[in-house]
């Protein structure tokens, strides 16, 4: 029996089934072996159509609005100035099948209630972190959006609302992600909040005043503006989605194909990817008609085909 010791790697994606397939073959004759990487299911489960991923899913939802249960928590218009810290976790990136190396390329928020009015400059910012929670504000975020006026009306209950960054940024798997929601308007009225998350002790913080801490970041008296922007602590963060643009799956390499009576054992190097579930096999006499005969676990690197003829 001769064996062709071809590999050959032809990765194909299908996002409606999110699978990432990835294609080695060892051909002999009416024989085609081919070894697949499927994607951690968990990002099937938390994926919307639209390529975003909720996170904290798993956590008690509630709304906040109007006066003081919404002072200082995002699209609140009773105040003139809102800031508001939101800390996630690693853990509850990759709890939602996100994978080290995805890129984030906007978030959604969820409305509880309508503003009162327009809001003004709207930023979105963010900072990647090992700090588990926010003892007082971070001044180091980056602004990935805005500033950006926006209508009242843009906001209804019960819609997510999407925000896109001017710059994609990238996981590195590690850190802890801070995002921060602020607008900047020289009015007031009652109304306005979302849905929010409770995450559990300083993992979130919020901040509030009427136009006398200055214009964004707020900077208060250090700038001599007349106050500083009152602040609290927070346990709950902004209910919200990811958008992603998710790493690629790396192939598995290294296959060997070796043949004995009426069967092939196959072997090969596991993909470098994390969150591995499986390995699809599939047999046939070229890549157009493979078919799905087996998987094996992602921790596994050999398998067996037999009854051949």
């Amino acid at each position: 029996m001769e064996y062709i010791n071809h590999v050959d790697v032809a990765p194909e994606i299908f996002r409606d089934k999110l699978k990432n397939k990835h294609k080695r073959h060892s051909m002999n004759k009416k024989i085609l072996t081919l070894l697949t990487a499927l994607i951690f299911p968990a990002l099937i489960m938390a994926n919307d159509d639209d390529g975003s991923i909720e996170l904290l899913t798993n956590t008690v939802e509630e709304g906040v609005g109007g006066e003081y249960e919404g002072q200082g928590y995002p699209l609140n218009s009773f105040y003139h100035d809102v800031k508001h810290q939101s800390l996630y976790w690693a853990s509850d990136l990759s709890d939602a099948g996100i994978l080290s190396g995805s890129s984030i390329t906007g978030i959604k928020l969820k409305v509880n209630q309508t503003p009162g009015m327009n809001l003004d400059s709207v930023r979105i910012a963010y900072n990647w972190t090992s700090s588990t929670e926010i003892s007082s504000f971070d001044a180091t975020t980056t602004v990935v959006h805005g500033p950006t006026n926006y209508y009242y009306g843009d906001f209804l209950p019960n819609n997510w609302v999407q925000f896109d960054f001017t710059t994609p940024i990238t996981w590195d798997g590690v850190s802890n992600l801070i995002i921060e929601y602020s607008h900047d308007n020289n009015s007031y009225l009652t109304g306005g909040g979302t849905f929010m998350r409770n995450a559990g002790t300083n993992r979130g913080r919020r901040g509030w005043t009427d136009s006398n801490a200055g214009h964004y970041p707020f900077p208060g008296t250090s700038a001599g503006y007349q106050n500083d922007m009152s602040s609290a602590p927070d346990s709950k963060v902004a209910s919200i989605r990811l958008v992603i643009e998710e790493a690629g799956v790396q192939p598995p390499t290294d296959l060997i194909a070796t043949p004995s009576y009426q069967q092939v054992d196959l072997s090969w190097t596991a993909s470098t990817s994390e969150n591995i579930a499986n390995y699809l096999i599939y047999r046939g006499t070229g890549t157009g008609d493979a078919t799905e005969i087996d998987s094996v676990s992602g921790t596994t690197i050999t398998y067996s085909d037999s009854g051949l003829t």
